[in-house]
């Protein structure tokens, strides 16, 4: 697993307190500070847990003791199981760190073939209840006026010519390609902050030569 030394270590580079890395994972402060002391000796379910928020964050756990962060890291959701996944990670991700969350070219008939009862989902609930914390903006096809996630989501359509049937969301350092017209879904996840701030200025010279819908 992890020691008591890279966690301490990973906690420093990420800037984050006991208190911060004690609230993402799910355990008392206290239960932290005394790992970090080597005062307890924490369970295997404990370590999963603090683990699963710093690889999450991005820290990398190396052989002798050490830590680095990840460069770049891909993860391939494939079929429909994995696709109902990939919105799990997504409303963690977005609880966890806020921030805009961008979409664009989406086709939300897929959404619905892959996961019929998505807007009646757990996530869609959880998505609405931290709206507050992200800039979730939706780009469609000009015309389009099905806007399903508007509870937490603004829209806008795209001119026609500039639409494509392969949709790509950013968020955080993460860009995914999402091939949805296929006969299994497959979603590319990448980490990576350069690619990830090129799609955002992509996305957002396209939001800027868009149009808002009637009525919103």
């Amino acid at each position: 697993m992890i020691s008591a030394h890279q966690i301490r270590a990973a906690r420093a580079m990420k800037n984050w307190n006991q208190s911060d890395l004690a609230k993402r994972a799910g355990v008392a402060v206290p239960t932290i500070a005394n790992i970090e002391a080597g005062k307890q000796k924490p369970g295997v379910k404990t370590l999963k847990k603090i683990r699963a928020v710093l690889d999450k964050a991005g820290i990398e756990f190396t052989d002798h003791d050490g830590i680095r962060k990840k460069s770049e890291s891909v993860r391939i959701f494939y079929g429909q199981e994995e696709y109902k996944k990939f919105f799990d990670f997504l409303y963690e991700v977005a609880r966890d760190h806020g921030g805009p969350i961008y979409l664009n070219n989406v086709e939300e008939s897929y959404y619905e073939k892959w996961h019929p009862d998505f807007f009646s989902s757990q996530y869609f609930h959880n998505m609405s209840a931290i709206k507050d914390r992200f800039d979730f903006r939706i780009l469609v096809k000009r015309g389009n006026d099905y806007f399903p996630a508007l509870n937490y989501a603004k829209y806008r359509w795209l001119p026609e010519d500039q639409f494509t049937p392969i949709p790509f969301e950013v968020f955080g350092d993460y860009l995914a390609i999402k091939l949805l017209f296929m006969d299994e879904p497959i979603i590319f996840l990448i980490r990576n902050k350069n690619t990830a701030d090129l799609y955002r200025e992509i996305f957002l010279k396209l939001w800027e030569n868009s149009t808002k819908p009637p009525g919103q």
